[in-house]
């Protein structure tokens, strides 16, 4: 488990172990899912801190220059966006995340759209 900080904060319980997150001080949302692989996920392509980032950015064909978030062991991408309709619970992520790309949302770029 992660450790969380103490401006994140559970802000809704979306199922049996589905739980979502925010983190106050910079508006990032995202869920974890206790009950299946994939632990968590937002509306942000992310990863773990754990996880090797510049290697991560090549293989996902990230920008060079992306902007990053960092909260409680994960780092946002926010410079991409996912379609809500694309995932799980996405309407509901893309409505409560208040991270600087989403409060100016002019030229949000799809992974979905780069990765073909």
């Amino acid at each position: 488990m992660l450790r969380r900080n103490r401006t994140a904060q559970r802000i809704a319980i979306l199922g049996p172990g589905v739980e979502m997150y925010k983190d106050y001080n910079l508006g990032i949302v995202w869920i974890e899912d206790k009950t299946r692989a994939i632990v968590a996920y937002s509306i942000h392509p992310m990863i773990s801190e754990a996880k090797d980032t510049p290697f991560r950015r090549k293989m996902d064909k990230w920008k060079p220059r992306a902007k990053f978030i960092r909260a409680c062991g994960y780092s946002f991408n926010i410079d991409m966006r996912f379609s809500p309709e694309k995932i799980e619970h996405g309407e509901l992520l893309a409505r409560e995340c208040k991270c600087p790309a989403c409060r100016d949302d002019t030229d949000t770029i799809y992974p979905e759209d780069i990765l073909k």
